[in-house]
């Protein structure tokens, strides 16, 4: 406290889903994904109003699993031809989710 300097903890991310004034501030949620089958944990809306309450819903909105548009991404903005893309996957380079789309 000598020179003033505002700080704080830096924490990760099971500390910050843990930690007593996230859960208080309700800055913490969980949505069912069915991809997974299960709840996953997101961060809550930060901004809370007393007759607007913030959208709980976000199963229209759910993250991408890992690879899941690996392919599209590949082919329709890089414009790679479709055993390039089949050849990266061989070698290990990207993933394409459950779905391969050829």
């Amino acid at each position: 406290y000598k020179r003033q300097v505002p700080c704080g903890p830096i924490n990760d991310l099971k500390q910050a889903f843990s930690d007593k004034q996230a859960k208080f501030r309700s800055m913490v949620s969980e949505v069912y994904h069915p991809n997974l089958n299960s709840n996953i944990p997101i961060i809550g809306n930060p901004i809370k109003m007393s007759c607007t309450p913030p959208v709980t819903d976000f199963s229209d909105c759910l993250p991408p699993l890992r690879g899941q548009n690996t392919w599209d991404v590949l082919k329709g903005v890089l414009g790679y031809d479709d055993d390039f893309i089949c050849s990266l996957g061989d070698l290990g380079v990207v993933e394409f989710g459950d779905v391969l789309k050829k």
